[in-house]
């Protein structure tokens, strides 16, 4: 702390005495510049900003008073001088100072020179209207604050500073051909505005500014448009590109924010209409597979609020996903073939709608079936395992009873049989196993369950060996928070089938009390068990029911001891 005032009041006096000497003696100011320069830790660059701060530190000494320049640190300068909307030369020189203090990226001085910006609404407006400037004789300082302000936008807030908007539509709206020169060779101005866009839009509090920029949004749905990215030029696909992940972040925003948003969206008839061609190009190079994962992400956004969720809009495009995930393909298109296949599991949650659009499709449940038997791989018979368990629970139920008799047996046999099933793949299958059931009698699920050499008894081991890992956190809660929920339901569910399968005692003989006793205690150790979804970190849709209660109610159903005597 000591070294520290030291040093701020040594600058301090040094730049006071710089005036006075420079003023009443016409002393030589070179070596007190380059000493200034050198506490700033400022390289060759630094003799030009430093030129500029000498001259202006002299005729605030002549105009106002050596007072005024005594408690004068250099970033104070340069963020005063920039705010100042009546003096441009002040401004430039401010503009310049901090350009070359925060060009020293592991310097202490570049990291304080970004937050004096970020804290003066001033300076960030001032930044802005330099960056909106087009005129030829302000383009190197538009080049300076274009790239001042990329560096600051990852940590910025907007609200309120209505030019910020401005300045990024004017950097989007600047010719290909311009150029940036200043650090990044050839960086287009339309570049350096993509690259600030989607560093303030990676901030959820700057999300509502822009998406209410009309222009900018515009300008964001032509960067999408798919004739524009038939050339393959790589330019377009950045332009797309980064309207896609602004437009994906829109919509997995949460709260009123995020509902509003994802209206716009789905009002904004031109950009569906992109999305869609995106999701249905038959894309073979890496980059147009990025463009239709990134498409695909803003469709599973709209599963985060019932009106997006079963907008009519979705609906088509919940028909569109469905074609890519049926594709089959192999190579690089089975990732994007996976993410429409996990955006369609989130889709159909709580949505009639949706799962009787898919429903509807010809030979679906046909593909379906052929996903769910591990022909494809463990991770697309999860998916599809996930978007199954939505079409039992949520499509009206004649819908599937006939697919659930003829695939509970298969379902069940994976479940118990099959080498190296656990997290994900084990919560996939217990939860269709767990909808299977609830739409068949009780009878039909003892004949699968003992009709495959499983057993009954065996069953209900499974159902206590799974709840035994979850709650021990060998299987992640938090990571497959469905896992307990479903073993418990699925408890619930033959409990009351009792004089169908005579399950009791085996719940007993498996002690399945105990550990329905160590759910109920830790039922809120995590968040997402109560939860069918979330948004990253953050919960969106929750079940109509705690975990805890309805680990009271199997607890309900099962005694403390053997009944009829055995």
């Amino acid at each position: 702390m000591k070294a520290a005032l030291n040093l701020y009041y040594g600058l301090s006096v040094g730049q006071a005495l710089l005036s006075i000497i420079a003023i009443n003696h016409s002393y030589s100011s070179s070596k007190l510049l380059k000493d200034v320069a050198k506490q700033y830790e400022l390289n060759v660059n630094g003799e030009r900003a430093m030129d500029l701060y000498y001259r202006h530190v002299r005729r605030i000494c002549r105009d106002e008073g050596m007072a005024k320049t005594l408690n004068m640190t250099l970033i104070g300068f340069a963020v005063k001088s920039l705010a100042s909307n009546h003096d441009k030369e002040a401004q430039k020189a401010g503009l310049t100072i901090l350009h070359d203090l925060v060009e020293m990226e592991y310097s202490r001085y570049s990291t304080e020179a970004l937050q004096s910006v970020r804290d003066c609404p001033d300076a960030i407006e001032s930044l802005s209207n330099v960056v909106v400037s087009t005129f030829e004789d302000d383009k190197p300082t538009r080049v300076m604050a274009a790239w001042v302000m990329a560096k600051l936008a990852a940590h910025l807030h907007v609200h309120g500073i209505l030019p910020v908007m401005r300045s990024v539509w004017s950097l989007l709206e600047a010719r290909d051909g311009e150029m940036v020169t200043s650090n990044d060779k050839d960086m287009k101005f339309t570049e350096r505005g993509l690259e600030i866009l989607e560093q303030l839009s990676s901030r959820a509090c700057n999300l509502s500014a822009i998406s209410s920029s009309h222009e900018l949004m515009a300008k964001l749905t032509a960067f999408t448009c798919v004739p524009a990215l038939s050339s393959r030029d790589d330019f377009s696909i950045r332009k797309a590109r980064c309207a896609l992940t602004v437009f994906s972040r829109f919509a997995s925003c949460t709260g009123i924010q995020g509902i509003n948003i994802r209206q716009d969206i789905l009002e904004n008839t031109l950009l569906l209409a992109n999305i869609g061609e995106i999701i249905m190009q038959g894309s073979t190079t890496s980059d147009l597979l990025q463009l239709q994962e990134g498409a695909i992400g803003i469709v599973d956004g709209f599963a985060l609020d019932a009106g997006s969720r079963d907008h009519r809009a979705t609906r088509k495009l919940v028909v569109m996903l469905l074609g890519v995930f049926r594709s089959l393909d192999e190579g690089d298109k089975v990732q994007v073939q996976l993410s429409a296949g996990k955006a369609l599991a989130r889709l159909t949650t709580d949505s009639q709608a949706n799962c009787h659009a898919i429903i509807r499709e010809k030979d679906v449940l046909k593909d379906f079936k052929r996903m769910l038997s591990g022909q494809h791989g463990a991770s697309c018979r999860v998916v599809v395992a996930n978007i199954l368990r939505n079409l039992c629970a949520y499509a009206k139920p004649d819908s599937m009873k006939e697919f659930s008799a003829e695939n509970i047996s298969m379902a069940i046999t994976t479940m118990c049989q099959t080498k190296n099933v656990k997290g994900e793949d084990m919560e996939a299958l217990l939860g269709l196993v767990l909808q299977f059931s609830k739409l068949l009698p009780a009878d039909d699920f003892s004949m699968a369950v003992n009709g495959n050499g499983i057993g009954l008894r065996n069953f209900v081991e499974k159902l206590k060996s799974i709840l035994e890992e979850a709650n021990s956190e060998i299987t992640s809660t938090s990571t497959h928070p469905g896992i307990r929920r479903f073993a418990i339901e699925q408890v619930i569910w033959m409990a009351q089938s009792e004089p169908q399968l005579h399950c009791i005692n085996h719940f007993i003989d498996f002690e399945m009390r105990d550990y329905l006793v160590e759910v109920q205690q830790t039922a809120r150790r995590t968040w997402q068990e109560n939860f069918k979804l979330s948004s990253g970190d953050l919960p969106v849709l929750e079940y109509e029911e705690s975990l805890h209660s309805v680990a009271l109610r199997a607890l309900d159903l099962i005694p403390g001891e053997q009944i009829n005597g055995q």
